[in-house]
């Protein structure tokens, strides 16, 4: 079974989310059988969207929180918070490198077990013709469908014959366009991790 995934894969593995163990799953199975694509550009993406949650975090852990625990230590009847927002504070640093380390840890070693889509002069020009005549509006979107795309139609011919899906959490890429396109290259879409998991089983272990 080939499986093409996007950015809010990686986000909900490396951020742990609801559905971070059928992500790691998936993984597991792209070691062995399952043939797991990616497009370069989200892997991109989903770096930036943790390092905008970092700066998020970071203003928040220095301005009103740290407003906070100064206020609390300043007086009598705060005093008591203090321990509390200063706990907060170290957990939220924490929290900050742990992501920070797991988007590293994909990106140098779990991206090993995927085939990573290269963003080339192709899938840009495609990128444009979704925009300008698709339904796809928004540049990430158009960029990560055309990359989905393009790999799907020069897949190797020894994987010719395999079922083809297209993994994303993304409602904008359940419009009857994004899926006619996709059923035009023998491509399904699959709107759950977990549901992604439970046919990428079937599919393994042939049933």
């Amino acid at each position: 079974m080939i499986l093409a995934v996007e950015t809010n894969f990686i986000l909900e593995l490396v951020l742990g989310q609801e559905e971070a163990s059928a992500c790691e799953s998936l993984l597991e199975l792209a070691r062995s059988s399952l043939v797991l694509y990616i497009p370069a550009f989200s892997i991109a993406e989903a770096t930036m969207v943790v390092e905008r949650r970092r700066g998020e975090r970071r203003e928040f852990i220095e301005n009103p929180l740290q407003r906070q625990l100064k206020e609390a230590n300043r007086s009598a009847i705060l005093a008591r918070f203090a321990p509390t927002l200063d706990q907060m504070k170290a957990e939220l640093y924490r929290a900050e490198t742990d992501e920070d380390n797991r988007m590293k840890y994909f990106r140098v070693i779990e991206s090993e077990s995927l085939q990573v889509i290269p963003l080339t002069a192709r899938v840009l020009i495609r990128t444009a013709d979704y925009q300008l005549n698709g339904d796809i509006g928004q540049f990430p979107d158009a960029l990560v469908f055309a990359s989905v795309m393009t790999a799907m139609n020069e897949m190797p011919e020894t994987l010719a014959s395999t079922p083809k899906y297209f993994l994303s959490r993304d409602k904008r890429f359940a419009s009857q366009w994004c899926v006619a396109e996709l059923r035009n290259v023998g491509c399904g879409l699959l709107s759950s991790f977990t549901d992604a998991l439970s046919v990428a089983r079937k599919h393994m272990s042939g049933t």
